[in-house]
């Protein structure tokens, strides 16, 4: 289910960072949660 669901986060999280790059430091924490929850 975790491996299903990170891939679709992450575009989510890649287009917020581009619609408000001044909250980057914080989208790039939740990439950092989405990556421990999903390690490769």
């Amino acid at each position: 289910m975790k491996k299903s669901a990170a891939p679709s986060f992450r575009p989510g999280i890649k287009r917020m960072r581009f619609l408000t790059p001044f909250l980057k430091v914080d989208i790039d924490k939740e990439n950092e949660f989405f990556e421990n929850l999903d390690p490769k």
